[in-house]
Formats: C-alpha cells, structure tokens, sequence
C-alpha cells in the first residue's frame, strides 16, 4: 500500500513542471515543428533537475527528472496531448553507486494500464498488477516478500480507484 500511495504522489509530481525561479533553464527550440527541449537546473550545482521535450507549455515525448547528486528519478513518455502514454520508469536514489528500479508499468492517452511491478529498495520484486484496460480494476496482483518469494496472489476483477494515478 505504502508503494501505491507513493506513486501516486509521485505522478503528481510529474504534472508540475514549472520553474518557479528555482533554477536556471536552457532551451533548444525546433523550428520544425515548434518543439523544445528544455532543461532545468538545481540552483545550487549544475547538475540537471529535469528535461524533457515540450511543444509550447505541453510535455511530448520523453520527460525525465533526476536527484540533486544526478540519478535518474523517473522518465515517462507524453503523446501530443500532454498525457503520460506509453513506458513508465520510478527509481530509488539511495544508492551510493547508482539506483535501483522502483516501479514500472504503462500509460496509454493518460490511463494506467497493463502490467505494474513494483520493488523493493533491495531490487527484489514487491508486487505486480494487471491493470483490466477497459474497466479500471485490478485483474491479478501478486505480493512478494523482501527476498522475492510469492505471499500472496489473486485473479479476479478488484475495485480500484485507478484514477488516482493520473
């Protein structure tokens, strides 16, 4: 539960995007297409907070954020429309050599959909979902303990507020 609750804090994360005066940004613009790829910077290094794509104000394409020391946080990819579409990637950043994955699943024009897997800070395994695409409800989930072997699983159509992780 503790995991669910953090992505959904974490997507809402990902919809601000704003600089506030944080930082300093770069811009390269695309005339082509009126696309720009931005960068934003901590304030107090040079290292990248975050950087991604945008047609005007609206997120295209990939968008990735990264921890002061400079690990990667997360990436998602946007369809033209500014909503998360396609892969999804959550990492922990408490690795002194590099991070561990944290969560993964898929987007498709804004809804959660597919498979989520979700792991522990030790790299193991800690649940896995099977979104139903059409209903919004949980088909199969499966929980892990710390070191990667089943507690429980379940097929079945579970009521779940899959809206929260817009």
């Amino acid at each position: 539960m503790k995991l669910i609750i953090k992505f959904i804090i974490l997507l809402f994360v990902i919809s601000c995007s704003d600089n506030n005066g944080s930082g300093k940004s770069e811009e390269v613009y695309n005339t082509q297409d009126n696309e720009k790829w931005i960068r934003y910077y901590f304030p107090e290094s040079k290292m990248i907070k975050y950087e991604g794509r945008f047609k005007d104000t609206t997120p295209v394409g990939i968008k990735r954020a990264y921890t002061a020391n400079g690990l990667l946080w997360f990436d998602a990819h946007y369809n033209d429309k500014g909503q998360l579409h396609g892969i999804y990637r959550s990492y922990y950043d408490n690795y002194p050599n590099g991070n561990f994955l944290e969560q993964e699943g898929q987007y498709y024009n804004g809804k959660a959909i597919g498979f989520w897997r979700f792991y522990r800070d030790n790299g193991q395994l800690s649940l896995w979902l099977h979104l139903d695409d059409s209903s919004n409800n949980i088909k199969y989930y499966a929980r892990f303990d710390e070191r990667g072997y089943l507690l429980k699983d379940s097929f079945g159509l579970f009521s779940c507020d899959t809206s929260l992780l817009k």
